[in-house]
């Protein structure tokens, strides 16, 4: 198993992690990196068994959105998902992520099971972007984009703004709105009957605007295992 657990060396995160297994991810090597971590690790793991986790081919998202007067294809590889679902949220990671970018999507996941019904969807994001990049960090992985960190007082630190900024352009059909909280404007569900105007999810309709965007089906994403509960335990 590999050793990712554990205080961040003083070495810049570049040279940090050398021994992770670089093939696909799997119980075993994802507690190797929560269980050998400090107790805010431990408690991630503990609440891992309140989940559904399937390790699933990968998934592709896609969505229209409205650019220059017309509607354009957009998406991006999602690796991981969640879901509210009954009696357990249920998790997908992709089966091809290895053992690091594995881990931090169980912790964003998991960041979001932690969240208050009823929060935006933008609003959830940039927070399980935020706390998974501080998680990133501590543990010495490098950034889950290149513009999500910066330094101040010459210590890195997560760039809110810029996690925003990716956030409102990847999750395109997510309103952006305040950081801090606030109502969500209503989100574009689809094409009015009318085939020109948006319906809106408040059940208003009006003509589209620049950055409008809906949500398609996905492709992919076909459950490979289902992890058995039991498994997500520190020696």
């Amino acid at each position: 198993m590999c050793s990712c657990g554990g205080q961040r060396p003083q070495k810049p995160q570049s040279t940090v992690i050398t021994n992770c297994r670089s093939g696909p991810w799997d119980v075993d090597c994802i507690l190797d990196i929560f269980c050998k971590g400090d107790k805010a690790d431990q408690e991630v793991v503990k609440k891992l068994p309140r989940l559904i986790i399937h390790n699933r081919e990968p998934k592709q998202v896609h969505y229209k959105k409205y650019e220059g007067g017309k509607w354009v294809d957009g998406g991006f590889t999602s690796g991981g998902s969640a879901r509210d679902t009954t009696p357990k949220r249920t998790v997908w990671v992709n089966q091809t992520q290895d053992c690091r970018n594995a881990a931090a999507t169980l912790y964003h996941e998991v960041t979001h099971t932690d969240q208050p019904a009823g929060m935006a969807g933008s609003q959830r994001e940039y927070d399980a972007y935020l706390k998974t990049e501080q998680w990133r960090i501590k543990k010495g992985l490098p950034p889950h984009d290149p513009s999500f960190r910066k330094k101040v007082n010459g210590k890195e630190v997560p760039d809110i703004d810029a996690i925003k900024k990716k956030v409102d352009k990847t999750y395109a059909y997510n309103p952006p709105t305040p950081i801090g909280g606030g109502a969500p404007p209503p989100s574009v569900e689809g094409l009015a009957p009318n085939g020109t105007d948006v319906q809106l999810s408040d059940g208003t309709t009006r003509p589209p605007q620049e950055g409008d965007a809906y949500r398609l089906p996905d492709t992919g994403g076909k459950i490979v295992k289902t992890i058995d509960a039991n498994e997500w335990k520190c020696p």
